[in-house]
């Protein structure tokens, strides 16, 4: 994650923007070692999207847990 997405996301995390929103977001704003992103951004209707998401807010997580960046 560069530095301006990180201070973002703490701005908006104290002035008290919704936890799910932030985590939903959180790994489109996720880049992998070599700088490319790790997630891409969903477009389109609102259950598609959330749906994605959510997995890739999931598969973030499993990686970060399990140390695999791939």
């Amino acid at each position: 994650m560069n530095g301006e997405d990180f201070s973002t996301l703490g701005l908006e995390f104290g002035a008290g923007q919704n936890p799910v929103y932030l985590v939903r977001t959180l790994p489109e704003k996720l880049l992998r070692p070599d700088g490319e992103a790790a997630f891409g951004r969903w477009q389109g209707g609102l259950i598609g999207v959330l749906g994605e998401q959510a997995e890739d807010a999931n598969d973030a997580a499993q990686q970060w847990a399990s140390g695999d960046d791939s």
